[in-house]
């Protein structure tokens, strides 16, 4: 008789096996866990982000739209739910988030309270206005959740934490977003608005120029000009004294502003555009806009408006960036803060990190140096150290001394 012999697997086998399995249910476990508090950090993040472009649009309208003073606190908003009152934000009820079928961005997701964290949304003025948003970590128990969230927001413009309690600094935007919704700066689309400066000056224009222009007839004005009715300018002009305008003005021709000139009703540019050969500055100018064309030669000039960029900082020293030539009455002025952490060297884990800005060692005066300080575990190094690579974002403009 022929015995079939049955092989099965050892105790020891088996137990090998369930180890083996018991370790990568362990290690799955935690990723998944570390994972769903990455996602939620990220929720977070874009919370905050539609936020604060909700009330960035909130001003812009009120100041392009409704003719509100730049510089008054009350042109911001001042709370979420008014915010979504006026349309800006979804308004959505406890029982609709439950559903499902929209978000209310007023609260975050995350803390002790039914809704989740709320967001406190104030404003303020020091040496200009801003709004500021609010929420605190303390209802949150989970240690590693708010080293995620802080994590995933840290790099927003305008953060800060003290404590558990966290702030997003909304400042006023910048000439790019001020312009965004008027004009196009490729070409692409001709300029069909008016200029209206709400009966605010425009005086010392350097260079203020278009393409497209047609001329029927010269005009030269030599001395002080007052216009106070409608006015139609139909060739080629030349002002070089003092103007006043106080109707509106049709030019169509070719205009070379020399003096003082000063708006005080509606200009309509319908020619090649106005050349202004004076001091070089546009003073008190409430807003621009439908403007087809604006060449500058030293953006600084523009006092008002404010220059957003970024530089890249690739060691201890830092790297410069230029201060503004402000007018008389003015000073520069600068913010700073991180963009992009790290460089070439590879960085394994962050702890604290920081972004700063002094004079310039070699030329005080005119420029700015930006250094970045991040203490990082760095690969095929122990223990946390210095390194000063990254990217810095920045906001200059003029104040007043």
């Amino acid at each position: 008789m022929i015995r079939n012999k049955i092989k099965g697997f050892t105790l020891i086998e088996m137990s090998v096996v369930v180890a083996v399995v018991g370790v990568l249910l362990v290690f799955g476990q935690k990723y998944l866990s570390q994972a769903a508090k990455d996602a939620q950090g990220q929720v977070v993040k874009k919370r905050i982000e539609r936020v604060v472009e909700s009330v960035e649009r909130h001003y812009m309208d009120n100041v392009l739209g409704s003719g509100a003073d730049p510089m008054n606190m009350n042109t911001f908003i001042d709370s979420i739910v008014n915010l979504q009152g006026a349309g800006y934000l979804e308004n959505c009820s406890s029982a609709d988030v439950i559903d499902g079928k929209c978000i209310n961005y007023r609260y975050l997701p995350f803390g002790s309270q039914t809704n989740g964290e709320e967001i406190k949304l104030t404003r303020h003025f020091t040496t200009e206005p801003y709004a500021k948003l609010e929420f605190t970590l303390a209802n949150e128990s989970d240690g590693e959740t708010k080293a995620t969230i802080v994590s995933a927001i840290s790099l927003l413009p305008g953060f800060s934490i003290s404590g558990d309690v966290v702030s997003i600094i909304v400042k006023r935007p910048g000439q790019l977003a001020a312009l965004s919704s008027f004009v196009t700066t490729d070409g692409t689309t001709p300029m069909t608005g008016h200029w209206n400066y709400g009966n605010k000056n425009l005086t010392g224009v350097a260079d203020l120029r278009s393409t497209t222009f047609t001329s029927s007839s010269d005009a030269n004005v030599g001395g002080d000009l007052d216009v106070t009715g409608n006015s139609q300018i139909d060739g080629n002009s030349t002002i070089t004294g003092s103007s006043t305008v106080t109707g509106n003005s049709n030019v169509t021709g070719d205009s070379t502003v020399a003096g003082n000139f000063i708006a005080e009703s509606l200009i309509e540019v319908q020619g090649s555009g106005i050349n202004f050969t004076g001091a070089g500055n546009i003073n008190n100018a409430q807003y621009i806009t439908g403007v087809e064309e604006l060449i500058i030669a030293d953006r600084s000039l523009t006092s008002g408006l404010r220059w957003t960029g970024s530089v890249e900082v690739l060691d201890s020293g830092g790297a410069d960036v230029r201060k503004p030539n402000c007018n008389a009455g003015l000073r520069p002025a600068i913010e700073v803060w991180p963009k992009v952490v790290g460089g070439s060297t590879m960085i394994l884990a962050i702890g604290r990190f920081e972004t700063r800005y002094q004079d310039s060692l070699t030329d005080p005066t005119n420029k700015w140096t930006l250094n970045i300080d991040v203490s990082a575990v760095v690969d095929g190094q122990s223990g946390y150290q210095w390194v000063n690579e990254g990217v810095v974002g920045f906001e200059i403009w003029c104040e007043p001394q």
